[in-house]
């Protein structure tokens, strides 16, 4: 009898295993437009009856009782199924209470007797992947039996079959070539042939401010100069391919942002070409990295190296306790002119082959039918698939 209790028990909890999170959706590229979904996925070759189930962190939202998710089928829970409908055309449970943070949150869904089921404490930035800014990508994972709660793991989707992924082309406290404004730069200092071996090297940020750490401080900018000037290299493989740029940007007061001579992003500051002493307009106060998205028009980027150039503005010269610069810069290549959509979007990859990793643009394929195991393997790491 014991036996026969306990190999029931080990079956149910198998099947209740066969239930993950596959798919989030926390920031909408609309940011006022309630539209944050999560996706489940039954990896099982049985139905689950998910009533009483839960979401107990990152979101609150109890699946109403007689809920079935069927073997192999998707259901969606939504922040507002409404709004969910109108925008992507597809039913969802819900609504659900809370918010999805952008910058992290630890998911958990709990089975009806309250036992952990899953859980995903998803992160922003590398190895995650890069979504949230317009066309509204999600992440979805690339296998169900995969342990998703590895950023590696998990990938940019939307609709229309392709994939978008994101590639770091350089990390905040990145070094760059500085030069301080207390006289115009050289006309051609845009330029990726331009020498800056004489301006000062140093880390991001680059800057003053008593509250923020600087990697390389400008202690004699205040009452000594309005602007500062400086730029980096970096390198990009297979330029023809990255449809958008994505830069993460820490910045008081404001700044102009060249790639390649071509000025591509103003902040607080005019459009066209400004004096080496412009002001910044209107004054800014956060020590958080906003994200940009940056187009990407045929011809910006080269193979190889290519050049960031910014030249940072203080609001007024002696006033103004503050003024520094550090950035992010990721290549995105993937369409960006689909908006993603939940239920059934993931198509996993067969087991016997090996996942994209966040920089690659492998396309994902259709499971063999003898793929999927009954027994589910979570804890399977990249380096756990064949080569």
């Amino acid at each position: 009898m014991l036996i026969s209790c306990l190999a029931a028990g080990l079956v149910l909890w198998s099947m209740r295993a066969d239930v993950v999170l596959n798919e989030i959706h926390h920031s909408p590229d609309v940011k006022t437009e309630p539209v944050e979904f999560l996706e489940l996925y039954n990896s099982g070759t049985t139905d689950v009856d998910l009533s009483g189930w839960a979401f107990t962190a990152g979101i609150d939202f109890v699946i109403p009782s007689g809920t079935t998710l069927p073997a192999g089928g998707y259901l969606v829970v939504a922040q507002d199924p409404s709004a969910l409908k109108s925008k992507f055309g597809v039913d969802a449970l819900g609504p659900w209470t809370g918010r999805l943070a952008g910058e992290g949150e630890n998911v958990v869904l709990r089975d009806a007797a309250r036992q952990i089921m899953d859980s995903v404490d998803y992160r922003l930035g590398y190895p995650w992947p890069t979504v949230g800014d317009a066309p509204g990508y999600s992440m979805e994972l690339i296998h169900p039996e995969i342990d998703n709660d590895l950023g590696g793991h998990w990938r940019a989707s939307f609709v229309g079959g392709g994939q978008q992924q994101s590639t770091l082309l350089f990390d905040v406290g990145a070094q760059w070539r500085i030069l301080k404004g207390t006289q115009p730069p050289p006309a051609n200092w845009r330029d990726l042939a331009f020498n800056d071996s004489a301006w000062i090297a140093g880390p991001a940020p680059v800057g003053y401010d008593p509250g923020v750490r600087m990697g390389t401080p400008l202690d004699d900018m205040r009452n000594g100069y309005l602007d500062f000037f400086i730029r980096r290299t970096f390198q990009v493989v297979d330029a023809a391919s990255v449809t958008a740029l994505s830069l993460d940007v820490l910045y008081d007061d404001g700044f102009k942002l060249w790639i390649n001579g071509n000025n591509v992003l103003n902040l607080a500051m005019p459009d066209g070409e400004v004096p080496y002493n412009q002001p910044a307009n209107p004054v800014r106060e956060s020590d958080a990295y906003d994200r940009h998205e940056i187009a990407v028009p045929p011809g910006l980027l080269r193979e190889g190296d290519n050049v960031i150039a910014v030249q940072v503005a203080n609001i007024n010269l002696g006033n103004s306790t503050d003024a520094f610069f550090d950035c992010r810069l990721r290549a995105t290549v993937g369409p960006t002119d689909a908006a993603q959509r939940p239920a059934g979007s993931t198509r996993p990859s067969p087991l016997g082959s090996r996942p994209p990793f966040a920089r690659s643009n492998t396309s994902p394929a259709s499971p063999h039918p003898d793929a999927r195991s009954a027994s589910r393997q979570r804890s399977l790491r990249l380096q756990d698939w064949p080569m």
